[in-house]
This record gives structure tokens, sequence and C-alpha cells, in this order.
């Protein structure tokens, strides 16, 4: 049943081709089918969320930093011009020296997080090179992954 290919004519070894050619196709549209699958264009939207989850909390976190060095300084106003004594106020006991704290900035804060994601921070390619489904495009962020 089973005879070498030396042995066989030109017409089966055709024949064998056609069925190779047709199998190959086959399995390039199930490969397309499973690479589109719904499951992985899920991730794809699930992953342009927490990008933008995240561009908020940096936009939350620079709004906090603003706001805290703004009372700092309205603090430190307060105590550099203070208001007129009462005339019944009693003497003023030592002064309280104001320490300025170090408000370290919203990108260090980011980066502290436990919940940052460093490779996010890494520049971006261009996305020309970024192919049109979620399969190759991971194939190839675990090929650069790699290198690194």
């Amino acid at each position: 049943m089973n005879r070498s290919p030396m042995r066989l004519t030109a017409a089966q070894l055709h024949q064998r081709l056609i069925h190779a050619q047709a199998e190959a196709a086959k399995l390039e549209i199930e490969l397309k089918r499973y690479k589109n699958d719904y499951h992985y264009n899920m991730i794809d939207q699930l992953q342009a969320e927490n990008k933008q989850l995240q561009e908020r909390l940096e936009q939350a976190l620079n709004e906090k930093h603003k706001l805290s060095e703004e009372l700092a300084e309205a603090k430190a106003k307060s105590f550099t011009n203070p208001p007129p004594p009462k005339e019944a106020a009693p003497a003023a006991g030592p002064e309280v020296k104001v320490q300025e704290e170090e408000h370290p900035s919203p990108k260090e804060k980011l980066q502290e997080s436990t919940f940052y994601v460093a490779h996010r921070a890494a520049p971006h390619e261009p996305t020309s090179e970024m192919s049109p489904n979620w399969f190759s495009r991971n194939l190839l962020d675990r090929g650069r992954s790699k290198k690194e």
C-alpha cells in the first residue's frame, strides 16, 4: 500500500502534491479563524482599556501633585505673612518652623507603584510594524522580549 516515492508514477505524485496543497490551504484558513477568535479580540480590547486607565491615573496623579504643591505654597505664605494679631491675644509662643515636604514627581510615584508595568514606559515602536491581529503581534512581542 505504501510504496516508496521512487516507485510512484507522475500522476500519483501530482495527486499527492494537490492533496498536500489543499490540506495546507485548509489549515491556513483554520489558523486565521483561530487567530481572530473572540477571546483574542477581547485581549486587545482589555489592553486598550488598560492603557486608557493608566493614562487617567497619571493625569490624576499630576493633578494631585499640583494641588499638594499649591497647598504647600499657601501654607508657606500663611506662615510668612501671618494675619494681624487680635488685641486681646496673649503673647505668641515659640515660633514653629514650617518644614517643606518633598513631594516626588508623579512619574516617580508611578514608577514606585506596584501596579506600574515597566515595559509600558519603554518607547513604543512604530505602529506600521505591528501586525493586524493579536496572534502575530503577540509572537513579535515575545521575540523582542527574548532579545532584551
